[in-house]
């Protein structure tokens, strides 16, 4: 089938606040869940310092799989994929969330009479980094502020709404808001070197949906109109079993058409590139100096922060919060 593209948003506006973007995500699984009695494997964290891959019937345990986690997912945790293979075994209709790269392992160990009953989501990716840094990162800001960190988001969508991108760390004292871990994931140096090489950064995927942030909705038909900063969908609808879930569940979703030049962002046109001496540079930074060093050589908050020292009180007015 040729690919559909679609801009999309939950009807449910409680829900769409709870996801990271429009909502899809829930509208497809509620179905799995309610309306085929299936299974849904996706990604969520176990504690604040570890993503793991877990699958779940019920709606509780599934919105653990919202939002983004910015870490690597440990698939290997709770024997995901042979969890997946015992559902298809018994009948059962399975619903699996995570990167490219893991909807295609997936795929290569599932046997083919098996997978008429399995559905795969894939979530753009920019790229997979270091899971030492964001411990590391969580015990430097332990340190910080003398106090442990309890829970965490990565991107507060009910604060800070859909478009920004700043990471809140509750405490046993207080709530924190900063973009520091967010700063040095989008360099890219602390990302694995082979995300430099990914092979799907494009329009083309082997899974039944391809699901993310809608960028650039402006250049949509009837875009402007439609966004409203709370969240939006970008949905490829990439097979015809997935043409078939999607038409199942139009009823709860919102949404408009896309063709694919509306769509295209990084993560659909090449892999993420780093400039490998700085990347050697950064490495060198972080193993020799602490990670205090590391954070303000390399986060713009400690360089603003800086910038608004040096500026008079009218200025300082005009940069706070951001």
């Amino acid at each position: 089938m040729a690919m559909e593209i679609y801009a999309i948003k939950h009807k449910n506006e409680e829900i769409r606040s709870k996801s990271r973007s429009g909502g899809i995500f829930t509208a497809l699984t509620d179905y799995i869940l309610d309306d085929m009695g299936g299974i849904v494997c996706g990604c969520k964290m176990e504690g604040v310092r570890v993503a793991v891959h877990d699958c779940t019937n019920t709606k509780e345990s599934r919105n653990l799989f919202r939002g983004s986690k910015y870490i690597e997912s440990n698939l290997a945790w709770n024997d995901c994929f042979a969890n997946i293979e015992n559902y298809l075994k018994q009948g059962k209709k399975v619903l699996f969330s995570g990167t490219s790269c893991q909807v295609q392992g997936l795929l290569g160990v599932i046997p083919q009479n098996l997978k008429n009953n399995l559905y795969t989501v894939d979530i753009l990716c920019h790229n997979i980094p270091s899971g030492k840094v964001w411990d590391d990162y969580l015990t430097w800001f332990e340190k910080k502020v003398n106090a442990k960190i309890i829970a965490v988001d990565f991107r507060n969508k009910e604060k800070f709404g859909w478009a920004d991108h700043t990471e809140s760390l509750w405490t046993t004292k207080k709530v924190y808001h900063n973009k520091y871990y967010r700063d040095l994931y989008a360099l890219g140096y602390i990302s694995r070197p082979c995300c430099s090489q990914c092979p799907y950064k494009t329009v083309t995927h082997q899974s039944d949906f391809t699901i993310g942030d809608f960028w650039g909705l402006d250049r949509v038909e009837k875009g402007k109109e439609f966004g409203d900063n709370k969240g939006i969908s970008l949905v490829l609808v990439n097979t015809n079993k997935g043409a078939e879930l999607f038409n199942l569940i139009k009823n709860e979703v919102e949404y408009i058409p896309a063709n694919e030049a509306d769509c295209l962002q990084g993560a659909l046109v090449k892999p993420y590139s780093y400039d490998v001496e700085n990347r050697t540079k950064f490495w060198s930074d972080y193993y020799s100096r602490d990670f205090s060093f590391v954070v303000k050589k390399y986060t713009t908050n400690e360089i603003l922060a800086r910038i608004k020292m040096l500026l008079p009180g009218d200025l300082k007015k005009r940069l706070r919060g951001k």
